[in-house]
Protein backbone atom coordinates (compact mmCIF):
# COMPACT_ATOMS: atom_id res chain seq x y z
CA UNK A 1 0.00 0.00 0.00
CA UNK A 2 1.17 3.36 -0.78
CA UNK A 3 1.16 6.32 1.48
CA UNK A 4 -1.34 7.97 -0.75
CA UNK A 5 -3.82 5.14 -0.19
CA UNK A 6 -3.26 5.16 3.54
CA UNK A 7 -3.72 8.92 3.66
CA UNK A 8 -6.91 8.66 1.57
CA UNK A 9 -8.21 5.93 3.91
CA UNK A 10 -7.51 8.07 6.99
CA UNK A 11 -9.24 11.09 5.38
CA UNK A 12 -12.25 8.95 4.40
CA UNK A 13 -12.39 7.52 7.91
CA UNK A 14 -12.30 11.05 9.40
CA UNK A 15 -14.99 12.29 6.98
CA UNK A 16 -17.20 9.26 7.74
CA UNK A 17 -16.65 9.69 11.47
CA UNK A 18 -17.53 13.41 11.26
CA UNK A 19 -20.63 12.68 9.16
CA UNK A 20 -21.72 9.98 11.60
CA UNK A 21 -21.26 12.27 14.60
CA UNK A 22 -23.18 15.10 12.88
CA UNK A 23 -26.01 12.76 11.92
CA UNK A 24 -26.13 11.31 15.46
CA UNK A 25 -26.23 14.79 17.02
CA UNK A 26 -29.00 15.91 14.64
CA UNK A 27 -31.09 12.81 15.35
CA UNK A 28 -30.47 13.21 19.10
CA UNK A 29 -31.69 16.82 19.05
CA UNK A 30 -34.71 15.78 17.01
CA UNK A 31 -35.58 13.14 19.62
CA UNK A 32 -35.19 15.66 22.45
CA UNK A 33 -37.46 18.10 20.60
CA UNK A 34 -39.98 15.35 19.90
CA UNK A 35 -39.95 14.32 23.57
CA UNK A 36 -40.38 17.96 24.58
CA UNK A 37 -43.38 18.37 22.27
CA UNK A 38 -44.94 15.15 23.56
CA UNK A 39 -44.32 16.24 27.15
CA UNK A 40 -46.01 19.59 26.49
CA UNK A 41 -48.94 17.84 24.85
CA UNK A 42 -49.36 15.51 27.85
CA UNK A 43 -49.14 18.50 30.22
CA UNK A 44 -51.73 20.40 28.18
CA UNK A 45 -54.07 17.40 28.15
CA UNK A 46 -53.71 16.99 31.93
CA UNK A 47 -54.50 20.69 32.42
CA UNK A 48 -57.58 20.42 30.19
CA UNK A 49 -58.78 17.41 32.23
CA UNK A 50 -58.32 19.39 35.46
CA UNK A 51 -60.29 22.33 34.05
CA UNK A 52 -63.09 20.00 32.92
CA UNK A 53 -63.19 18.33 36.35
CA UNK A 54 -63.27 21.77 38.01
CA UNK A 55 -66.27 22.93 36.00
CA UNK A 56 -68.14 19.64 36.45
CA UNK A 57 -67.68 19.89 40.23
CA UNK A 58 -68.66 23.58 40.18
CA UNK A 59 -71.85 22.74 38.29
CA UNK A 60 -72.70 20.02 40.82
CA UNK A 61 -72.12 22.39 43.74
CA UNK A 62 -74.24 25.12 42.13
CA UNK A 63 -77.02 22.57 41.63
CA UNK A 64 -76.79 21.61 45.31
CA UNK A 65 -76.84 25.28 46.30
CA UNK A 66 -79.92 25.86 44.13
CA UNK A 67 -81.68 22.86 45.65
CA UNK A 68 -80.84 24.07 49.17
CA UNK A 69 -82.07 27.59 48.39
CA UNK A 70 -85.33 26.19 46.99
CA UNK A 71 -85.80 24.00 50.07
CA UNK A 72 -85.31 27.01 52.39
CA UNK A 73 -87.68 29.13 50.27
CA UNK A 74 -90.33 26.38 50.26
CA UNK A 75 -89.95 25.92 54.03
CA UNK A 76 -90.35 29.65 54.68
CA UNK A 77 -93.30 29.92 52.34
CA UNK A 78 -95.10 26.94 53.85
CA UNK A 79 -94.37 28.10 57.39
CA UNK A 80 -95.55 31.63 56.64
CA UNK A 81 -98.82 30.29 55.23
CA UNK A 82 -99.38 28.09 58.29
CA UNK A 83 -98.13 30.32 61.08
CA UNK A 84 -98.82 33.94 60.12
CA UNK A 85 -102.02 35.77 59.26
CA UNK A 86 -101.62 37.24 55.73
CA UNK A 87 -102.86 40.68 56.86
CA UNK A 88 -100.38 40.78 59.75
CA UNK A 89 -97.58 39.64 57.47
CA UNK A 90 -98.27 42.30 54.83
CA UNK A 91 -98.47 45.00 57.53
CA UNK A 92 -95.12 44.03 59.04
CA UNK A 93 -93.14 43.45 55.84
CA UNK A 94 -91.60 46.57 54.29
CA UNK A 95 -92.93 47.67 50.94
CA UNK A 96 -90.86 46.13 48.14
CA UNK A 97 -90.35 48.17 45.00
CA UNK A 98 -90.40 46.86 41.47
CA UNK A 99 -86.73 47.68 40.93
CA UNK A 100 -84.56 44.87 39.65
CA UNK A 101 -81.57 43.86 41.74
CA UNK A 102 -78.31 43.78 39.77
CA UNK A 103 -74.97 42.66 41.12
CA UNK A 104 -72.51 44.29 38.75
CA UNK A 105 -69.43 43.75 40.89
CA UNK A 106 -68.75 41.44 43.76
CA UNK A 107 -66.52 42.16 46.73
CA UNK A 108 -66.43 44.11 49.98
CA UNK A 109 -65.12 47.25 48.30
CA UNK A 110 -68.26 47.43 46.17
CA UNK A 111 -70.85 46.95 48.91
CA UNK A 112 -71.67 50.67 48.84
CA UNK A 113 -72.54 50.24 45.13
CA UNK A 114 -75.08 47.57 46.04
CA UNK A 115 -76.79 49.81 48.59
CA UNK A 116 -77.34 52.67 46.10
CA UNK A 117 -80.76 52.95 44.41
CA UNK A 118 -80.94 51.39 40.97
CA UNK A 119 -80.20 54.13 38.43
CA UNK A 120 -82.07 52.22 35.68
CA UNK A 121 -85.44 52.75 37.39
CA UNK A 122 -86.19 56.26 38.58
CA UNK A 123 -87.90 56.52 41.94
CA UNK A 124 -91.56 57.30 41.63
CA UNK A 125 -91.81 55.51 38.27
CA UNK A 126 -95.16 54.44 36.90
CA UNK A 127 -94.54 50.79 37.84
CA UNK A 128 -93.72 51.77 41.43
CA UNK A 129 -96.82 53.96 41.66
CA UNK A 130 -99.02 51.14 40.35
CA UNK A 131 -97.43 48.69 42.77
CA UNK A 132 -97.97 51.05 45.70
CA UNK A 133 -101.58 51.66 44.64
CA UNK A 134 -102.25 47.88 44.42
CA UNK A 135 -100.67 47.34 47.83
CA UNK A 136 -102.84 50.07 49.36
CA UNK A 137 -105.97 48.54 47.82
CA UNK A 138 -105.00 45.10 49.12
CA UNK A 139 -104.56 46.46 52.64
CA UNK A 140 -108.15 47.79 52.69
Amino acid sequence: MTTEMILTGIIMLAVGLAAGLALGAWLGRRNVQQNSVESLQRENEKFREEVTDHFVETAQLVNQLTDSYKAVFDHLSTSADKLVDPKTLSDRLPQVSQREVKLKHLGASNMDQLNKPNADVPSGSESEKKSDKKAAETDR
